[in-house]
């Protein structure tokens, strides 16, 4: 339950209209591989916000935590029971971040039908567009692209 009630209190502490899309780093639609669905709501806004803002502060302590599992490691003596929560605690982390954004991607699939049967191939892109796109189409695009910059060397 701490989990849920940080992510609620996350969630209703974002201000729209003070968010910067810039720091949401959403990068454009792709065009000629990617399928605009629709855009995401007030309430998907906030809820990305709340989850990337979450994830990138996990994915910062798991860093710090990674190196210090290295330093630990690197030491090879057995782990002591101190040390062994603390592995077991940054696991947890691990299935917290996993969580929050598994519980947002089933979101945005709720809201817009037409992602569901479309594997991991969705997206948010400027705009808050949710997009989809078909692994076919995206290689399709990197190769002539590709074969593109060959030709006009």
């Amino acid at each position: 339950m701490k989990l849920l009630r940080e992510l609620l209190e996350r969630y209703q502490d974002v201000d729209l209209k003070k968010f910067s899309q810039a720091e949401s780093d959403l990068a454009p639609v792709e065009g000629g591989v990617e399928e605009v669905v629709g855009v995401l709501s007030d309430d998907l806004k906030r809820m990305y916000i709340a989850v990337r803002r979450f994830y990138d502060e996990n994915m910062s302590r798991c860093k710090e935590v990674h190196d210090q599992l290295e330093e630990m490691v690197s030491k090879k003596e057995p782990l002591d029971e101190k040390d062994l929560l603390f592995v077991q605690a940054h696991m947890l982390d691990h299935k917290k971040r996993d969580f929050v954004m598994t519980a947002f991607w089933i979101a945005v699939r709720e809201a817009f039908p037409k992602t569901i049967f479309k594997s991991d191939n969705v997206g948010i892109r400027d705009g808050w567009k949710v997009v989809t796109w078909s692994d076919s189409d995206r290689m399709a695009k990197t190769l002539r692209d590709s074969l593109d910059a060959f030709l006009k060397k």
